[in-house]
């Protein structure tokens, strides 16, 4: 039977953080690292139980390796452990969250906006209680690991949604006997990711389609994606410029669902109220029906 998921308390991050402590940078043999354990000041604060759990816990989200016979401890736990002090729980957490997110921690803060207690099972709300007792801060750290990790995800997404609408590029000039163009298809977003755009693939007249790509997880008939400024001022400059909306789905299958150049975006971008202040980033609600279907033509 599969043990179960450590609830991250003040006193198993504490004895989280005397694990590593005895590991040091160079990591120890584990019977060394066991062994240690009786001369530890632990002072009441923690068990030899809480040890073995906090360190089956670093284990199990990789940030405790066994490396040529010796435990050895990830850079970023180390310098999470290095003194311990009264921001010394919340850091440890903040590696431990992010590392490994639990399946609530998406599920309670959603849109990264406001923290659905609701959905945080009662042993992690329990232990979370410990560490941050006050609840706005404890709000404001879990919705900040909240947008961490999607940001990471959203990255991920991105990335594999821009590299099928290359191959899906290259797809379609081959099948219309272009082979030669196939290798001026690029994922610029590589080189800059402050063109405006994230790929360039040829048409047979000699122009340049130059594709915004965003990718979504959503099956939704309308969908969210994000838009920065210098996006939609490139695309207003540039007939040849069009926003993709990707879906990836969980298996990472890719699927085009359709287009829309920045004239078909004009009426949901915000507008500057005053002088002394600009929208940066806008996030836009696009109906997938009202999208151009496929991609732009070559």
């Amino acid at each position: 039977m599969q043990d179960e998921a450590v609830a991250w308390s003040w006193r198993l991050l504490r004895a989280a953080f005397w694990v590593v402590h005895l590991l040091g940078p160079d990591g120890e043999l584990p019977d060394v690292l066991h062994g240690s354990w009786p001369d530890l000041p632990l002072a009441g604060e923690v068990d030899f139980e809480e040890l073995a759990t906090a360190e089956r816990g670093l284990r199990e989200l990789n940030l405790i390796r066994l490396v040529d016979c010796r435990l050895v401890a990830t850079s970023r736990l180390l310098a999470a452990c290095g003194r311990w002090h009264p921001e010394a729980p919340q850091l440890l957490l903040s590696v431990i969250l992010e590392t490994a997110p639990p399946l609530w921690l998406r599920t309670a803060t959603g849109e990264g906006e406001h923290l659905r207690s609701e959905f945080i099972p009662d042993d992690a709300g329990k232990a979370l209680d410990t560490v941050i007792a006050d609840p706005k801060r404890r709000e404001a750290f879990l919705l900040a690991r909240g947008r961490t990790v999607d940001a990471r995800e959203r990255k991920a997404i991105g990335d594999r949604g821009e590299e099928a609408v290359v191959a899906a590029c290259r797809t379609e000039l081959s099948a219309l006997g272009e082979h030669a163009l196939t290798g001026l298809v690029q994922r610029v977003s590589l080189i800059s990711d402050e063109l405006g755009y994230d790929v360039i693939a040829p048409r047979r007249d000699d122009r340049v389609r130059r594709l915004e790509v965003k990718a979504t997880r959503s099956a939704a008939a309308e969908v969210n994606v994000f838009i920065t400024r210098n996006e939609f001022t490139v695309g207003c400059a540039d007939p040849s410029w069009s926003l993709v909306v990707v879906r990836v789905h969980r298996d990472r299958h890719a699927e085009i669902i359709g287009y829309a150049p920045a004239r078909d975006l004009e009426n949901l971008i915000p507008i500057d109220s005053h002088t002394r202040g600009q929208w940066t980033v806008a996030r836009l609600s696009l109906s997938v029906s009202r999208l151009r279907p496929g991609l732009p033509p070559a």
